[in-house]
């Protein structure tokens, strides 16, 4: 189980991408973003960079709108619920545990 995430488009930049991808997976949208900042999945193998951008208020406003490659499941938990998921290693790659505990440390929970 992870956040949400998406690939660059030639020219965009990461807040682009955050607001895209959260409203194609989610058909959720926020105009409140932050952005955490760069974390790397595994520097022994990757050299990409994933950056977080944490979306706060966020409102459902349409349909999720799935690429032809993407099958997804949508769980919405409350950020008590993620933080327990990411320590019971249920949610365990990094960047999406960096984001949750992120959020959590931000909005004291």
């Amino acid at each position: 189980m992870e956040v949400l995430a998406g690939g660059f488009e030639r020219g965009e930049d990461g807040l682009t991408v955050a607001k895209r991808e959260l409203l194609e997976e989610t058909g959720y949208a926020s105009d409140e973003w932050q952005y955490i900042g760069a974390t790397v999945e595994n520097s022994a193998k990757l050299t990409n960079y994933m950056h977080l951008y944490f979306a706060n208020h966020c409102r459902k406003v349409s349909e999720q709108h799935f690429d032809p490659t993407e099958e997804l499941d949508i769980l919405v938990a409350p950020l008590k619920q993620a933080v327990e998921m990411v320590m019971n290693n249920e949610i365990c790659y990094n960047s999406s545990a960096h984001g949750i505990l992120w959020a959590a440390r931000k909005l004291g929970v």
